[in-house]
């Protein structure tokens, strides 16, 4: 080797791209709890909305139970119920 030519130790190079990967790693970790913070409000969120549907369900279920249980004493009762084509519910499977 002459004098000219400087020999230069790897190290730094090395160092920068193990800080580059630590860095990659660190933003991907803090996007990753970042997402599912915001999937965990999502989820409390549909399970208001399921638990308000089955109570919908439920009252539109007992309301179509008292129109065919009056149908055949009030033709009001119905008209609604050939009107909406309301009819008993199959058991569930």
């Amino acid at each position: 080797m002459s004098d000219s030519e400087k020999q230069y130790s790897s190290f730094y190079p090395l160092l920068l791209v193990l800080v580059a990967l630590i860095l990659v790693t660190v933003l991907d970790v803090y996007g990753t709890l970042k997402q599912r913070s915001v999937i965990r409000v999502q989820v409390e969120q549909a399970q208001v909305r399921l638990a308000e549907a089955k109570h919908t369900r439920q009252t539109l279920i007992a309301l179509s139970r008292e129109l065919m249980a009056l149908s055949p004493y009030s033709p009001t009762a119905q008209s609604i119920v050939d009107a909406y084509n309301i009819r008993p519910a199959s058991p569930p499977q």
